[in-house]
């Protein structure tokens, strides 16, 4: 028979005292989500910007020119063992 009152099984697990460890260690995994939401958002915005952009294009431009510049030693070398 329903008489209105919550289960006692439910309210003995919802509302149960937590240990002080137990408190500490969810507060702490919290604040570790967080930490890491807050990580991945800065890497995301960060990740957008035009200095990230033109640092790859540098570095992309240097290894060109040394692909450029291997490339002309060592057919200059061909040529001078060549003759």
């Amino acid at each position: 028979m329903d008489d209105g009152r919550v289960s006692s099984n439910y309210y003995s697990l919802s509302h149960q005292a937590l240990s002080p460890r137990i408190l500490l260690a969810s507060w702490m995994s919290l604040g570790i989500m967080v930490t890491r939401l807050a990580w991945i958002a800065q890497r995301f915005v960060s990740s957008k910007r035009p200095t990230r952009y033109a640092s790859a294009a540098s570095c992309n431009a240097r290894t060109a020119w040394l692909w450029k510049r291997r490339s002309v030693l060592k057919s200059w070398a061909i040529s001078r063992t060549s003759f």
